[in-house]
């Protein structure tokens, strides 16, 4: 995980602009987005079981595995 965070930026410095801004908005999403993970965590368990929540884990990975993929494709 590191090694991509220093990878992204040393990407957001070759851009020279809005660096800052970049980088800011960035660890915002980051942490409003574990935020949302862990509330619908806590909702799959409360109303189901702990099996439900590693299911829509391994969706959710999946998921962002493929996306990733499309993104580097294009």
């Amino acid at each position: 995980m590191l090694s991509l965070n220093a990878n992204m930026y040393d990407h957001s410095a070759d851009n020279s602009h809005y660096i800052d801004e970049f980088t800011t908005l960035r660890e915002m999403a980051l942490g409003v987005g574990r935020v949302l993970i862990l509330g619908l965590v806590v909702i799959f368990v409360s109303f189901g079981s702990i099996k439900i929540a590693f299911v829509a884990a391994a969706v959710a990975a999946l998921l962002v595995t493929l996306l990733n993929r499309q993104i580097h494709v294009a």
